[in-house]
């Protein structure tokens, strides 16, 4: 990253400045560190085969399991809570999801125990119904009300001084399902809208979703007597519309994913969403949400940066050990006119509030006064 010296009075063009090297930055540039949510669907329809004949259930086990091979191949400090949801009447088949669940399924990446996780939910009942909705909003409001806590966790091992600030672990639920929310479908717009003010309130945690099997369009295709229009199934109703339809074999309520308010939850919480129809394409897809969780952000502050001057900014990538040798284009920034600077509690802060606190005692006093002059006039006068 580069930075030139301000433009100079007679408008020429800017000098390039010299390269920042890494030991001007505070730590080395490693991964954050990031605690992840995986609820995965373990309703009945899982059960079904894909496009490539692979049971997802069998699908989906699978991505997450290269999804924790990869986090291990890289070495990046995140933690897995592994969550299966589902709403049945029977015990067994019942998967409940709550805050007290999420924590205490939470590992290390790196722990045989995440291994057994995967293993035995790979071997649980798939009978349930589907509730997207209030697993989401536990993952989010767990995420979300601990993120200090996390905080704190994640930079317990990092040699940071009293006055650096702590780094923030990225924060991601990952919803694996095959279906649509229909748990009380009638009140389904009202449950959402609840749903969005939890995503509002906590805005540091992002949702991705992967919804897998056959797109609205697949289906409606295959289905007979089934003419809605493709605009149609781009909106929130197509879900509700394409249950009339009927398929040659099968119930069509096992196959319907609801990609509009999937794709929807994704981009409210600035996540992704993907729709894989087999298996290989559902590993490829958690691929995507791994290399999400890698971005990071770079800031630097200019040194004795002058209000309303230009300075050119380039950002360079060298890395020799993966033969890396990359330059963005220049860019030129102009530092804002006004500068606010926090002032030290002594003596500036203290000497405002005490000249404010004196203008309001004179101006308090001043007031009595003239009240006072008023009532004694008007007691002359009657």
């Amino acid at each position: 990253m580069g930075f030139s010296k301000p433009l100079p009075a007679s408008g020429r063009g800017l000098e390039r400045g010299q390269f920042i090297h890494s030991k001007l930055f505070k730590h080395p540039l490693t991964s954050d560190p990031a605690y992840v949510v995986i609820l995965l669907d373990m309703s009945g329809s899982m059960r079904k085969k894909d496009a490539s004949r692979v049971k997802k259930i069998d699908g989906a086990i699978r991505a997450i399991k290269e999804f924790i091979k990869l986090v291990r191949e890289k070495n990046l400090p995140v933690h897995i809570s592994l969550v299966p949801f589902g709403e049945s009447q029977i015990a067994k088949d019942n998967y409940e999801v709550n805050q007290e669940i999420i924590a205490k399924n939470f590992l290390p990446a790196n722990s045989p125990d995440l291994d057994k996780r995967v293993a035995d939910l790979a071997s649980s009942p798939t009978n349930a119904g589907t509730n997207l909705y209030n697993p989401l909003k536990e993952a989010v409001k767990y995420l979300g009300d601990n993120s200090e806590e996390l905080t704190r966790q994640a930079n317990s091992s990092n040699d940071l001084r009293k006055d650096e600030p702590q780094i923030p672990p990225k924060l991601a639920v990952m919803l694996l399902s095959d279906g649509y929310h229909n748990s009380k479908r009638k009140t389904e717009d009202q449950q959402f809208t609840n749903l969005e003010k939890v995503f509002k309130k906590y805005p540091t945690v992002r949702v991705y979703t992967l919804g897998y099997g056959e797109s609205l369009k697949q289906l409606r295709n295959r289905a007979t007597n089934c003419n809605i229009p493709n605009s149609w199934l781009e909106k929130k109703q197509a879900v509700d519309l394409i249950q009339s339809c009927k398929l040659p074999s099968g119930d069509i309520f096992n196959y319907i994913v609801d990609q509009p308010r999937l794709k929807q939850i994704a981009e409210l919480t600035g996540g992704i969403s993907k729709f894989p129809q087999d298996a290989n394409e559902a590993v490829k897809s958690l691929e995507t949400f791994f290399k999400a969780l890698r971005e990071y952000e770079l800031q630097y502050i200019q040194p004795n940066a002058v209000p309303a001057e230009e300075y050119q900014v380039q950002v360079s990538v060298n890395s020799s050990n993966r033969e890396l040798n990359i330059n963005a284009k220049p860019v030129n920034i102009r530092m804002p006119n006004i500068s606010f600077y926090k002032l030290p509690l002594f003596p500036d802060r203290l000497f405002i509030l005490k000249l404010t606190l004196g203008i309001l005692g004179c101006g308090i006093l001043w007031f009595k006064r003239w009240s006072q002059q008023l009532k004694t006039e008007a007691d002359r006068w009657i």
